[in-house]
């Protein structure tokens, strides 16, 4: 199934704008998750590899981890890691994403892992760097 290219998306229960980037035309979708202090721009040699391949990528910015993302980050919901699944596992709800390749940094790992343990079957595999 292929999903537009969103720029920018609003999360339901986050209610701010959720910056992700939709690239490639590929059927098999990775996902890319960055560690705390960096962001989605840590990827783009890899999102342009794995386009090259014939990859769709998801690469998203973490509640918080930019100015444009600042408004989305509430001590409630962000005072541990499932706050942040959370917000993936509604990005790929939004984007009607079912299952995907994820690849984690540092904490993105971590991200990723407790999304895969919410909603088992959604990671089809797991590469988690530096976790």
């Amino acid at each position: 199934m292929k999903t537009p290219h969103p720029e920018s998306w609003s999360m339901p229960r986050a209610g701010a704008p959720f910056n992700a980037r939709l690239e490639g035309d590929g059927e098999r979708l990775v996902v890319l998750h960055h560690g705390f202090g960096t962001t989605q721009a840590a990827w783009v040699h890899q999102v342009q590899a794995l386009k090259a391949a014939g990859y769709r990528t998801l690469v998203l910015d973490a509640a918080g981890a930019t100015a444009e993302t600042l408004p989305r980050y509430h001590p409630q919901r962000h005072h541990t890691l499932d706050g942040f699944a959370e917000d993936l596992l509604e990005l790929l709800q939004a984007l009607g994403i079912e299952q995907a390749d994820f690849v984690g940094h540092s904490v993105g790992s971590m991200i990723g892992v407790l999304a895969g343990n919410a909603q088992p079957g959604t990671s089809r595999t797991m590469s988690l760097l530096g976790a």
